[in-house]
């Protein structure tokens, strides 16, 4: 090491190259971004946690993927479900579909957000909770792309 920072640098370079993409990758970035962290319980109520804060627990930020055939799954569109970690699979894209995804060098990632989740308790206020939601889930993801070394870009 020699207490170089440029000794710590290289060090660095060589853990967060980037990862290989495949359907046990993708599994792992969600499951640290969006996935379950924990179960909580008060007398006979029992709730999950996720990894990604949200406001009173509500959890309105849903993800969809747009996967390309190369991860070992035909090319779709998918939803990603939290609770038993898994991905449903929404639509198989076909030749004219697949097109724009060829391109990615990745997989594309969709976030939505679901307003009535949160209305009946914010109110007013429900719009500006939601937008905070995605955010939440967003830096979540970033951190969770970043530890496999991979580049999380938004795209309008």
């Amino acid at each position: 090491m020699g207490g170089s920072i440029w000794g710590m640098s290289s060090v660095l370079e060589v853990l967060f190259q980037p990862k290989f993409i495949d359907l046990a990758a993708v599994s792992a970035f969600l499951e640290l971004g969006l996935g379950l962290s924990a179960w909580k319980c008060y007398e006979s109520t029992e709730w999950s946690l996720r990894m990604n804060p949200a406001s009173g627990n509500l959890h309105p930020t849903e993800c969809y993927l747009i996967l390309p055939e190369c991860i070992g799954v035909p090319a779709c569109i998918a939803h990603y479900n939290p609770l038993p970690h898994h991905l449903e699979i929404r639509a198989e894209l076909g030749s004219p579909e697949i097109e724009p995804v060829k391109g990615l060098q990745g997989f594309g990632l969709i976030l939505s957000s679901i307003f009535w989740r949160e209305a009946w308790k914010y109110g007013e206020r429900t719009f500006r909770y939601t937008q905070y939601d995605v955010g939440h889930a967003l830096g979540s993801l970033g951190f969770s792309a970043a530890l496999r070394g991979w580049k999380l870009f938004v795209r309008p």
